[in-house]
């Protein structure tokens, strides 16, 4: 359709702007015969899957909102995000029945040339597999890929047993990971442990939220250690890197825009994790990047909230700047917006 060239695409994936983790797996340069009918793209699985929820904020501005095959992509995104989710509801698997249903019906429509693919045929029993199994991120083929990825990186010169050899290297590394090295049984091999970058004491004397962190972590106590806190600069737990400026959502109400928080501080509170946040104000959904706009609340209103209780969704979003607007991206989430 001539929205854009090539040569424009490439130049945005070269200078998008890719969050930490986005860079690890950034998508690479489209060559013009990587496009040709009988091609492949030449991207990693989790390259691809960047690609492919990126796409809205690098070329949406140069698609018009009424193009039938732009809205059937937005519905693989929302598709792809909710297989990836860590969290699933009755809700997850009723939502893919109806996006898995239309988005293959209009992709015969749209594509008569094309044939329907193993693999979109094997789409349609992602809801029964979340039914049985849960999230579907949890017996996913790209950790399976993984973890034959670690048997494949040891060199064997001697294959006359190989499957002997490539189960004994196996259970060598799982008792390595499982024990320390006195023999005793490891505490971090299922769980690890929270990973906190340099900081510095500070004091919260004189802030707003201190009642309610000096109740929760002492009680009635007025103890002066109560007043000091680690404020440090990166958290990483259970995996997930916070940083001020993370986006998270607070609520997700079923029939209202969802309500986002941004982290402004995190403190180290009697060896307990707080996020000094400030809500943010929930614009509008953006129906042609399946995404939500935001915007701070010009009143600056901070909470304190102990993640692991305090919030459902405890995983960063999505978030990227488009003509200078915010946007978020849900992602391990339940649902979605629908379009």
């Amino acid at each position: 359709m001539k929205f854009f060239t090539i040569a424009k695409l490439n130049a945005i994936i070269r200078s998008f702007e890719y969050t930490r983790e986005e860079k690890k797996d950034q998508p690479v340069e489209i060559s013009r015969d990587n496009v040709q009918s009988d091609s492949k793209l030449q991207q990693t699985a989790q390259s691809m899957k960047n690609l492919l929820v990126l796409l809205p904020f690098m070329i949406g501005n140069f698609i018009p909102e009424t193009d039938e095959k732009w809205i059937n992509y937005l519905r693989l995104i929302q598709i792809t995000l909710l297989t990836f989710s860590s969290v699933a509801s009755t809700r997850t698997v009723n939502t893919l029945k109806l996006l898995i249903a239309t988005h293959h019906s209009a992709f015969r429509r749209l594509y008569p040339e094309r044939p329907i693919t193993p693999k979109m045929h094997y789409l349609s029993h992602i809801p029964k597999q979340i039914c049985d199994f849960g999230p579907a991120r949890n017996h996913s083929c790209m950790r399976l890929e993984g973890k034959h990825g670690e048997c494949k990186d040891k060199k064997y010169r001697n294959f006359k047993a190989i499957h002997k050899s490539v189960t004994v290297q196996h259970q060598y590394k799982m008792c390595l990971q499982q024990f320390n090295a006195d023999g005793s049984a490891s505490h971090a091999y299922l769980s690890e442990d929270d990973i906190v970058k340099e900081g510095h004491t500070c004091s919260i004397a004189d802030r707003e939220f201190r009642h309610s962190m000096i109740q929760r972590e002492y009680g009635d106590s007025e103890d002066v250690c109560a007043h000091q806190a680690l404020k440090t600069t990166e958290l990483i737990s259970r995996g997930h890197r916070y940083t001020a400026g993370t986006i998270l959502i607070k609520e997700c109400p079923q029939w209202e825009y969802p309500k986002f928080i941004t982290i402004d501080e995190i403190l180290i509170f009697n060896k307990a994790t707080y996020f000094i946040c400030e809500e943010l104000e929930t614009v509008a959904f953006n129906s042609h990047l399946n995404a939500f706009s935001v915007a701070n609340t010009g009143e600056v209103k901070t909470v304190a909230l102990k993640p692991e209780t305090d919030l459902t969704y405890h995983w960063p979003q999505l978030v990227h700047t488009v003509d200078r607007t915010k946007y978020v991206m849900l992602q391990n989430v339940d649902d979605v917006w629908q379009l």
